[in-house]
């Protein structure tokens, strides 16, 4: 199935692709990758025993490379555009060598004295996610969900407090959690999102919630990808750019999969957000109409979680009123408002900056990167709302709802900083907000506590910061 699909996504017309920016040579030569590593279905020595340490090393290589391809092949035809009900037919019938692998324990076998996790190799934590969102929301056959999520509970590496907590909405008997997570900060700040998003006991309140975490979903996956548009360079038959010096975009097919289980795990509202470019919402659908009651009847229809939100632990925060940091490293703290994280992250960005005047677009950047900041093209109105909701958030200030601010363009842009402008002198926040001309074709804001104003003026001064 994975040769057709090749050879039929480099005709494909683009509008057919789920990815909203989609490349047909860039998919084609991801599929090729698929279908080599997924050949050694077909190689006998994956699915035997191994008599030698020699043959359990392969046998532990193979295997694990093998179960990579196979869970990004579902991804990979989600993303072209594959029909629901062929994605999860090419589903059914690999989870029959899923299968075969874990009895024949090949990813538990260790060499000499050395023994290994159930490793897979090049796995991630998304790519996982992705795999088993796919067969919460696909799959009406309860039996073969609970071979999965059994096969999700084998792989410590993979575990994450968050997953298991919308996957436990699909088991019957729940999902079986270990007795402690190992510490992965893999994609954290989208999941804390997530779950802050889930905190409200209501649902319209989570709702609500979800709304605002898609709102800021592009902003999320912007370390890990996302642009507003995509350029690519052109391909040669080999895979190699026709001009080395391009410097063109990879594909991002990241859709949001962790909002769609969301949504399904506790049958939210999601009217406010289906449009997303990146919402799965057909997925959403196909749940609702072909497996909620059939296969998940037994969950009452908006029933709460069995167990806590497992929300971020407080974050670290340093004393702004003790703190002996000089120059730069001082003006991020204040803007950072003492996020010990989100000042470090800054800093290792963009280093230790002695002059703002000619590096303050990329300081911006980062902060905006980090949450604390507004760095949005001058047009782009959405980005920019989501940024300053997420700043206004980082402070527990979310009473001002930028959903009010009507237009669109430049010209909300600019009603949505004056207006929080105006709403933070009107409630005394005890916070001001910054709007900063750097002369080029993008909005720049960033905020700080009143108490400091005055220093982080004289700082910005001193850096050579134009206001």
């Amino acid at each position: 199935m994975i040769e057709t699909l090749k050879k039929h996504v480099l005709n494909r017309e683009l509008g057919a692709f789920r990815d909203p920016f989609p490349d047909q040579q860039r998919y084609s030569f991801q599929l090729d990758f698929v279908r080599i590593a997924t050949e050694s279905q077909e190689d006998s020595s994956l699915l035997r025993k191994a008599d030698s340490e020699e043959q359990a090393a392969q046998n532990q290589s193979g295997s694990g490379h093998f179960v990579k391809e196979v869970l990004e092949s579902w991804w990979v035809m989600y993303a072209v555009g594959e029909p629901l009900d062929r994605i999860n037919a090419q589903m059914r019938g690999d989870l029959a060598v899923l299968q075969r692998l874990m009895e024949l324990k090949a990813m538990r076998w260790g060499i000499g004295a050395q023994q290994y996790e159930p490793r897979l190799f090049g796995m991630t934590i998304n790519r996982e996610l992705t795999a088993v969102s796919l067969w919460c929301m696909l799959e009406p056959d309860g039996a073969r969900l609970g071979q999965v999520l059994e096969m999700h509970a084998r792989h410590p590496s993979l575990r994450l407090p968050a997953v298991d907590f919308l996957l436990d909405a699909f088991s019957p008997d729940g999902v079986r959690r270990p007795p402690k997570y190992e510490k992965n900060s893999t994609h954290q700040r989208m999941w804390d999102a997530l779950m802050r998003a889930l905190a409200p006991q209501g649902r319209e309140d989570q709702s609500q919630g979800m709304a605002k975490y898609m709102a800021n979903w592009n902003r999320l996956m912007k370390p890990l990808g996302w642009k507003p548009g995509r350029v690519y360079c052109p391909l040669a038959e080999d895979g190699s750019q026709v001009d080395p010096n391009c410097r063109g975009d990879q594909l991002f097919y990241r859709f949001a999969f962790e909002a769609a289980l969301a949504v399904c795990a506790f049958d939210l509202d999601d009217s406010a957000f289906r449009d997303h470019l990146y919402y799965p919402r057909d997925l959403v659908d196909h749940y609702r109409a072909n497996v909620r009651q059939q296969r998940d009847g037994w969950r009452a229809v908006g029933a709460p979680a069995r167990f806590a939100v497992p929300l971020p632990p407080p974050q670290k925060k340093s004393d702004l009123s003790k703190s002996k940091l000089k120059g730069y490293a001082r003006w991020v703290e204040l803007v950072c408002d003492g996020d010990k994280d989100a000042r470090e992250a800054v800093i290792d960005a963009t280093g230790r900056l002695r002059r703002l005047k000619t590096e303050a677009c990329e300081a911006l950047a980062a902060l905006a990167e980090n949450g604390h900041g507004v760095c949005a093209d001058i047009k782009d109105d959405d980005t920019l709302a989501a940024q300053l909701d997420g700043l206004l958030a980082a402070r527990e200030l979310e009473e001002f709802d930028s959903s009010t601010v009507d237009g669109a363009g430049p010209g909300r842009c600019e009603a949505l900083l004056k207006s929080a402008q105006v709403w933070l002198s009107q409630t005394n926040s005890g916070h001001r907000l910054y709007i900063l001309d750097l002369g080029d074709d993008a909005w720049y804001g960033l905020m700080v506590r009143e108490a400091f104003a005055t220093e982080l003026d004289a700082l910005g001064d001193a850096l050579g910061l134009a206001r």
